[in-house]
């Protein structure tokens, strides 16, 4: 198996390839016939995760010159934060998800998604009822939490003094 190296943890790294391609493709040789064919086809690297049995709970984001091979993607286990109890997060849940987040360095937009249902979705850690998604995920020993990107922060129509996007207007009428 391949292994990666962090310079910036100092630790190497046994990446699980989660991918719906056989096995033996490994990331390298599917990033080889990604450059090496025309353009206009289209591939999907397979994700690299972290690992319980590798003692790995985060994967760096890996960049060969200015490509993103691998977002980054920490994984969580479901009972650190499956603490939203009704319809609505309280105050003291979200302040809880919110600390995790931080202490990992989770930014404010992500996605998530786990082993079995690996849809990603988009989620906003600032937006509280946003976290509501992680119930979806009650059934799963832990989730896979990835960076977005390119990150709302970063696009022109995000507007970082009110918080939301500036593009979207909408007015009320009487008719």
């Amino acid at each position: 198996m391949t292994t990666i190296y962090s310079s910036k943890f100092k630790k190497k790294f046994d990446p699980v390839i989660h991918s719906t391609q056989p096995a033996e493709q490994s990331i390298v040789t599917v990033f080889l016939r990604m450059i090496g064919r025309d353009q206009e086809e289209v591939y999907d690297l397979p994700k690299l995760l972290p690992d319980k049995i590798n003692g790995s709970e985060y994967i760096p984001r890996i960049i060969i010159k200015d490509l993103i091979i691998s977002k980054r993607i920490w994984r969580i286990p479901i009972g650190d934060i499956n603490v939203i109890k009704g319809s609505a997060p309280k105050y003291n849940e979200y302040l809880h998800l919110i600390s995790l987040f931080n202490a990992k360095k989770i930014p404010r937009f992500i996605n998530i998604f786990s082993f079995n249902d690996n849809k990603p979705r988009p989620i906003d850690l600032y937006n509280p009822f946003s976290l509501l998604s992680f119930k979806k995920y009650d059934k799963e020993s832990h989730i896979y939490i990835e960076e977005m990107l390119p990150s709302p922060e970063y696009i022109d129509s995000f507007n970082a003094k009110i918080g939301h996007f500036n593009q979207y207007h909408y007015t009320l009428s009487n008719n």
